[in-house]
């Protein structure tokens, strides 16, 4: 297994998805998500070019001054790491599985999930768990 931004591309546009919103528990912050542009919650989009958006709400420093927050921000074309790469594709390949395992799971034929993987260009993928 091997996370590239053409397979994240490739799995989108099987599940008819222009983005993907990256669960991004435990992962370092990109710059641009740190320092003064930090913000309590957080969302990370990766889209199908390969470039993230952070979008963050909440106010920054409410401890430290409760009437003060900062304003929600949004910055766009984050080159993504190889972390939030592969973060993107393990989770957006089990929604893969899933929806292939959900339509062929009354199929006849033995094989038809992996033609249907194979007639869409997502050879990489293994149905067995």
């Amino acid at each position: 297994m091997h996370a590239t931004v053409e397979n994240l591309a490739k799995m989108m546009t099987y599940m008819r998805m222009d983005s993907y919103v990256i669960p991004h528990h435990s992962l370092p912050l990109p710059f641009e998500a740190d320092g003064e542009n930090y913000r309590p919650q957080r969302m990370f989009r990766i889209y199908k070019n390969g470039l993230m958006e952070y979008r963050g709400w909440g106010l920054a420093y409410s401890r430290m001054s409760p009437t003060g927050g900062k304003l929600d921000i949004m910055i766009g074309g984050i080159h993504p790491t190889d972390r939030w790469i592969t973060r993107a594709y393990i989770f957006l390949i089990d929604e893969v599985r899933d929806r292939v395992v959900s339509r062929t799971i009354t199929a006849k034929m033995k094989n038809a999930g992996k033609l249907i993987l194979k007639f869409n260009g997502l050879d990489f993928i293994e149905l067995s768990r």
